[in-house]
C-alpha cells in the first residue's frame, strides 16, 4: 500500500489560483503550482490490496484480505486494523465517525474510525458485491441479485429489490438523485441500461428503465 503526494512546489502559491484555470484566454491551464509527484510513505499490508483506499479524519484506510489497515495520513503509521472475520469485500464508506464495510460472508460493520471498535454487524445474508455508499443517508449498495438500503447507524435492512431483472449487479452500486436511486444494469440481456427506484414504505420500487446506448 503506497501512498503518493504531489509535494515540489513552483514559487507561487497554489492560493492564488484562479479557479478555472490560469486565466480567462487560457482557462483550465495552469503553468504554476504542484509538480514532481513521489512517494510519501508506503506501508506492507502482508496481503493483496485488491479494492480501492478511502480516506478521511486524517487517516487512510486500506481494506486487505479480512483485514482494514488504518494509517496515519501524514507519515504512513499504522494506527490500528479491523478484522473484517472474512475477505473485505466492494470499497468502505466513512459516515458520522463510523467506518462502514463488508464482507465475503455477507456481514456488513460499522466501526468506530478513531479506534478499530467494532459498533455493530448485520448478516445481509448474501456477499455484497458492490462498493459501501452512503446515499441520501442511508447505506446503498448491491448484493447478490438485488439492490439494498440500510441503516447506517445499526446496518438493518430498510428497503430492497431483489428482482432479478437487474443482476448480476457485480461492481454496480445505486446512487441518489432527485428523490431517485439510480442503478445501471450490468448482467446478461440489462447491460447499457439505467434503472431509477424510489423508497416506498420497506421497498425500493422501479420507477422507469432507460438504455445507456442504441447499439
Amino acid at each position: 500500500l503506497s501512498i503518493v503526494g504531489n509535494i515540489s512546489m513552483d514559487s507561487e502559491a497554489t492560493a492564488t489560483w484562479p479557479q478555472f484555470g490560469g486565466n480567462q484566454s487560457i482557462a483550465s491551464h495552469s503553468t504554476k503550482g504542484p509538480k514532481n509527484a513521489y512517494t510519501i510513505f508506503a506501508f506492507n499490508t502482508s496481503n493483496t490490496v485488491i479494492q480501492s483506499v478511502i480516506a478521511g479524519s486524517g487517516m487512510v484506510f486500506g481494506p486487505a484480505g479480512s483485514y482494514i489497515f488504518a494509517l496515519n495520513g501524514t507519515n504512513g503509521k499504522l494506527l490500528y486494523t479491523i478484522n473484517g472475520e472474512s475477505a473485505i469485500e466492494g470499497v468502505p464508506a466513512l459516515y458520522d465517525n463510523e467506518i462502514i464495510f463488508a464482507n465475503a460472508s455477507g456481514f456488513i460493520t460499522g466501526a468506530n474510525i478513531y479506534n478499530g471498535t467494532k459498533l455493530w454487524s448485520h448478516n445481509v445474508g448474501v456477499s455484497v458485491d458492490t462498493p459501501i455508499e452512503i446515499e441520501n443517508g442511508y447505506i446503498a449498495f448491491g448484493a447478490g441479485t438485488g439492490i439494498y438500503l440500510a441503516n447506517p447507524y445499526n446496518g438493518s435492512i430498510i428497503a430492497s429489490n431483489t428482482v432479478a431483472v437487474i443482476s448480476p449487479l457485480e461492481a454496480s452500486a445505486p446512487v441518489y438523485f432527485d428523490g431517485e436511486f439510480l442503478v445501471t444494469g450490468t448482467g446478461s440481456g440489462v447491460q447499457n441500461y439505467i434503472y431509477a427506484y424510489a423508497l416506498a414504505g420497506s421497498s425500493l420500487v422501479q420507477l422507469w428503465k432507460l438504455p445507456l446506448s442504441t447499439s
